[in-house]
């Protein structure tokens, strides 16, 4: 997969062009038309969210009907403070269960929760983000057979008796 993915990097370098420092040296300039309205939709979200912090102002950014890209802040935007610490809640005990399966023959669903969760922080909506939750599921999932299976596999110790005891 690693190997893969140089590959492609190799290939957009030498023939479209494209690569990767240059679009993180275009972040943020004006050249880059989607990152600078990015950075506006996050700004207004944060605008937003100051005006109502507790209840939450609005479902996307009223300045330009859209939502602001970013899983946290339109969660701050939208239900406030209590809903977002409801959203962290749920997702510490998600992303503890993610860094178990790490270790496991499992591991291809943990990495993909974790570029889920960076996709929802650069392009997710909440309410949308089917691909994040789906795998926040598939983590819980898995997790949850592998210590079904764990509880089963115990082998349970054989009473012995002492030699020549009846």
């Amino acid at each position: 997969v690693l190997a893969a993915m140089f590959a492609l990097a190799v290939f957009l370098a030498l023939f479209a062009r494209v690569t990767v420092i240059d679009r993180f040296a275009e972040f943020g300039g004006l050249s880059d038309y989607s990152t600078s309205e990015r950075l506006v939709h996050w700004k207004n979200a944060m605008f937003l969210f100051e005006r109502s912090p507790w209840l939450g102002a609005s479902f996307v950014e009223t300045h330009a009907r859209f939502y602001p890209h970013n899983m946290f802040l339109e969660t701050l935007m939208a239900i406030g403070i209590p809903g977002f610490l409801t959203l962290c809640a749920m997702l510490v005990p998600v992303m503890q269960t993610g860094s178990r399966l790490l270790f496991t023959r499992h591991q291809w669903v943990a990495l993909l929760l974790v570029q889920q969760l960076l996709s929802c922080m650069f392009s997710g909506s909440i309410y949308f983000s089917s691909q994040f939750w789906g795998a926040a599921v598939a983590v819980l999932a898995i997790d949850r057979l592998l210590a079904q299976q764990a509880e089963r596999s115990k082998i349970e110790p054989v009473a012995t008796e002492a030699v020549g005891a009846h």
